[in-house]
């Protein structure tokens, strides 16, 4: 009964790492699609350290989304093989 289901399982973990491999790369562009317009329209109210702070802030938040994304599919995949 084990082999039945392995394939959907398997179809399920591959469509959910790809989901996630596409959420990953639409974060890094969303970001740098902030990145620019933030330098293009905004960074000429703040001096050199408010923007620098501005970028590492952001990138910060899109790595911790990506981070928490990333490591509770791990999570998932790991308990399925432990069963």
């Amino acid at each position: 009964m084990s082999s039945v289901n392995e394939p959907r399982f398997e179809r399920r973990r591959f469509l959910g790492s790809v989901g996630l491999i596409i959420a990953s790369l639409l974060g890094v562009l969303g970001w740098l699609v902030f990145i620019l317009i933030y330098t293009l329209f905004w960074s000429r109210r703040f001096d050199l350290f408010q923007n620098i702070m501005a970028v590492v802030v952001s990138f910060l938040i899109v790595g911790v989304l990506l981070a928490v994304m990333w490591i509770s599919y791990g999570a998932r995949t790991f308990c399925k093989f432990q069963e």
